[in-house]
């Protein structure tokens, strides 16, 4: 179950990468994977700890490829996904508090 997640992390965040140019749609599309973490109880705080064993899996990877400066864009994208994935799962907390407040 692990690596079935984790390889469909690092297609989505190769997707994610082809999308750059394409902020709205990309956007979008991290909201609803905020929105789908919501719903199976992952707290954006254990989303933040991937970056490290990311970061170890692109350099095992791409080896003399990783250097400092690739590592600091990675993890700027990295780190962009995150905060556009945290307003998805904020969005969602709203809506269930909403929902659940009207009864």
């Amino acid at each position: 179950m692990l690596r079935k997640h984790a390889t469909i992390v690092m297609h989505s965040l190769a997707a994610a990468i082809e999308s750059l140019d394409e902020s709205e749609a990309l956007n979008s599309v991290l909201l609803e994977v905020g929105r789908q973490h919501v719903k199976r109880n992952v707290k954006s705080k254990i989303i933040l700890r991937l970056w490290p064993a990311l970061s170890y899996g692109l350099e095992s990877y791409l080896k003399e490829k990783y250097t400092k400066e690739s590592s600091t864009a990675w993890k700027k994208v990295f780190f962009y996904i995150v905060k556009q994935m945290k307003v998805g799962m904020m969005a969602s907390d709203s809506e269930e508090e909403a929902t659940t407040s009207s009864y």
